[in-house]
């Protein structure tokens, strides 16, 4: 089995201390380096293939994770995608390995646990009945072949809308939920970064929190909660 997990790193080359632009997602380099650097710890620790993205290829750098939908990319049993402010620890599972004995080709998190006015308007935008986030995605070759023809029409519906790549993939998956598993939220806390057990994602606000000494609190925390569960507790939360 041949697989790869990769991130998105570009710079945007605009200056972040003036107003920001609209639709522009918010940066941070010392963030993106570190979770650049920790993300291809956790690929060479589990044996797999890492790749880093830094140039840009299509009309936003959100939508540069679409990459994996391309034939090239067939050559990939598994493919896994994070965000450039996600986080593992020393004690986060394989979780690629656990998904290969699972008969689902796409694993994602539920944006939001909480079924918000604003899930909902991103639900009805993207006409699907579920919406995931689009910072932590695991495709099955399968999964992606799946979706194929279907991709350039959801990069023209959504290259202007507010959430653009997550509009656009949970567009590709609104009629393939029965080949997509809804994963647990330790696996990506969206807008939360102590609950879960086995990631940090600093998504959206988060990442002005962010800085090396809370990100190692955290980690060390989540560890020692994970130290007093048994394993079969642990995969009860995948």
């Amino acid at each position: 089995m041949k697989t790869l997990i990769f991130q998105v790193h570009i710079y945007p080359g605009y200056d972040f201390s003036q107003k920001k632009l609209p639709n522009l997602f918010d940066y941070m380099k010392d963030l993106y380096v570190e979770s650049n650097s920790n993300v291809k710890e956790y690929a060479e620790r589990m044996g797999y293939e890492y790749r880093l993205i830094t140039d840009q290829t299509y009309s936003h750098s959100a939508f540069e994770r679409f990459r994996m939908f391309e034939e090239e990319w067939d050559q990939y049993d598994t493919v896994m995608y994070c965000d450039s402010d996600f986080f593992f620890h020393a004690q986060t599972p394989d979780i690629i390995k656990w998904t290969e004995t699972r008969p689902e080709l796409v694993f994602l998190v539920k944006d939001s646990q909480k079924e918000t006015p604003q899930w909902h308007e991103s639900r009805q935008r993207s006409k699907t009945e579920i919406y995931f986030n689009s910072g932590f995605m695991i495709w099955k070759r399968e999964g992606r072949r799946m979706i194929r023809e279907e991709v350039n029409e959801s990069l023209r519906i959504y290259e202007k809308s507010r959430w653009k790549d997550q509009d656009a993939i949970n567009f590709l998956l609104r009629n393939h939920l029965d080949k997509t598993l809804e994963l647990g939220p330790d696996w990506n806390g969206v807008m939360a970064t102590k609950r879960p057990l086995f990631t940090t994602h600093w998504a959206g606000m988060r990442k002005s929190d962010w800085n090396p000494e809370k990100q190692r609190r955290f980690d060390l925390d989540k560890q020692l909660r994970m130290s007093e569960l048994t394993t079969k507790q642990l995969e009860e939360l995948y």
